[in-house]
């Protein structure tokens, strides 16, 4: 079979990688398209297989549906998340109009939590269901589709919608990500002007944070993959020119063994490599980040969420203030950069608190700060508390996304979240900071970055 995987164009770059769904990431860096290699990589053993992010460039959306028109596919698979819902749903439906008549499938934590809806009110065939790859494999072992074979897969027939069984892939025995079935060198990292491609360590997350979509996406059960796993996909990655890699779990230090043994053979091997990661900062320790400071990591990235232990609790974030702030002392004691993610409207969120939580981030040794609203992604708690206010009004198949709502009746989150991001960055005394530590260059074009995703 010919099938196409794609990210359809849209006006502003966004990320579209498993639970993350947002304007362009760290300093507006879109992500390289992890779950479409994984999944082409596995489905090209058995068939003809194309991906088209066009969240990258200037890709326009005549222009991939002409292309499309002419290259004969037999199945394509359309890649939908909730910032972005309107505008997948929108090329689904072109799709049709210029007389595509073949199979399409919708993919994405949207399409997966809205599956019914999709297969009642679109022309999709079938939704793909949770991470992608388990529905890849049962089609890399088939000539055809049949949906009604396919393992993780939700497809109508004569007497409604079917759900087909789904297990979770096994992420140690998945294939290596074949970073040739993209533009990979397109992907980089602003800062240091190079491209980066992502290293997913492992998937699921145990905690109950409300506004995080990652248990409902990856399960509560951590799958990580081995250390002999990783290293040969950094390999990987070094045999394409790259050395700048972002290491991708929920909570990258969920397990200081593992990542303590990865530094180790990382350091051992010599492999000379520039990586970022998301970690928990009440789980840091100072050995894990002496090993990951010598093993190549530059920037630890955390979830703060609020500097208020009242919203915090609401939250569920399992954390306390100090332990926050003992992590990023660790962080800035073994010479790494820290940013922290902040989201401003949480449960229990009064004007007040969220101020606080303002300038507090500036008063915590941060180096970087990301503030978002909060917002109810479907399969979040947040969502099933804020269900009445937001999609039964606005509908199930309309965006979503952080910078775009608030959840505060009487208090404007998003002018909040403006001042805040103005407010954290001029400041004199982290400009001079950040310029010791990246260089002059460097800070100029992360500071560009910055201003472009604002």
């Amino acid at each position: 079979m010919r099938i196409l995987l794609i990210n359809c164009p849209s006006k502003q770059k966004f990320v579209k990688e498993g639970r993350c769904q947002h304007k362009a990431g760290v300093f507006g860096t879109v992500y390289p398209p992890l779950t479409l290699v994984s999944m082409a990589t596995i489905l090209k053993k058995r068939h003809s297989v194309w991906v088209i992010d066009a969240e990258i460039g200037n890709v326009k959306e005549k222009d991939v549906l002409k292309d499309i028109k002419n290259k004969g596919f037999e199945l394509i698979i359309v890649n939908v998340s909730s910032p972005t819902a309107e505008k997948d749903i929108s090329f689904i439906k072109k799709l049709r109009e210029i007389g595509y008549s073949k199979s399409i499938g919708a993919l994405g934590i949207h399409a997966t939590f809205f599956a019914r809806e999709f297969l009642e009110h679109t022309p999709v065939d079938f939704v793909i269901l949770g991470e992608g790859e388990t529905f890849a494999l049962s089609l890399s072992e088939a000539r055809q589709l049949s949906l009604k074979d396919a393992l993780g897969v939700a497809y109508r027939d004569k007497k409604g919608v079917k759900f087909n069984a789904n297990p979770k892939p096994d992420v140690d025995a998945l294939p290596i990500p074949d970073w040739c079935l993209i533009d990979y060198k397109k992907y980089r990292i602003p800062l240091f002007d190079k491209p980066y491609v992502i290293v997913q360590i492992g998937r699921g997350c145990p905690y109950k944070c409300v506004f995080c979509i990652a248990p409902y996406h990856y399960g509560s059960k951590v799958r990580s993959k081995s250390v002999k796993k990783i290293i040969i996909e950094i390999e990987n990655g070094l045999s394409l020119g790259v050395r700048d890699f972002f290491f991708f779990q929920e909570t990258f230090n969920i397990d200081n063994g593992l990542i303590q043994e990865l530094c180790r053979v990382i350091i051992k091997k010599r492999l000379n490599i520039r990586w970022f990661a998301n970690s928990r900062a009440d789980l840091i320790d100072d050995e894990t980040l002496r090993l990951m400071k010598k093993a190549g990591c530059w920037m630890v990235s955390l979830g703060i969420e609020s500097l208020d232990q009242r919203v915090l609790n609401n939250a569920r974030k399992g954390c306390t203030i100090q332990k926050l702030k003992e992590g990023i002392n660790k962080i800035n004691r073994a010479g790494i950069l820290a940013m922290g993610q902040f989201i401003i409207g949480l449960p229990g969120d009064t004007l007040a608190t969220m101020k606080k939580t303002v300038l507090l981030s500036k008063r915590i040794g941060l180096d970087f700060a990301v503030f978002y609203n909060a917002t109810p992604f479907p399969g979040t708690e947040l969502y099933s508390q804020k269900y009445d206010r937001f999609y039964k009004k606005k509908g199930w198949d309309q965006s979503l996304e952080y910078s775009e709502i608030s959840m505060k009746g009487g208090i404007d989150t998003n002018k909040i979240v403006k001042a805040a991001w103005i407010s954290f960055y001029a400041r004199p005394a982290l400009v001079i900071r950040l310029a010791r530590k990246l260089g002059f260059w460097t800070l100029l074009r992360a500071a560009w970055s910055i201003i472009k995703l604002r």
